[in-house]
C-alpha cells in the first residue's frame, strides 16, 4: 500500500509539472533548430553594413 501511495504522489507531480515543461522542451527544440540559420543571417546582414559604408 505504501508502494502505491509513492507511485500515485509520483505521478501526480509530473502531471502537475507536464504543462509547464512541454512548452520549455518544446521552445529549446526550436532554439537548438533554429540557431544556426539565425547564425548565418546575422553574419550575413553584419557583412552586407560593413559593405555599404
Amino acid at each position: 500500500m505504501k508502494k502505491f501511495i509513492i507511485i500515485a504522489f509520483i505521478l501526480a507531480i509530473v502531471l502537475f509539472l507536464l504543462p509547464y515543461s512541454v512548452p520549455l522542451v518544446l521552445a529549446l527544440a526550436t532554439a537548438l533548430i533554429l540557431e544556426p540559420a539565425v547564425q548565418h543571417l546575422q553574419v550575413n546582414y553584419r557583412l552586407k553594413r560593413t559593405r555599404k559604408r
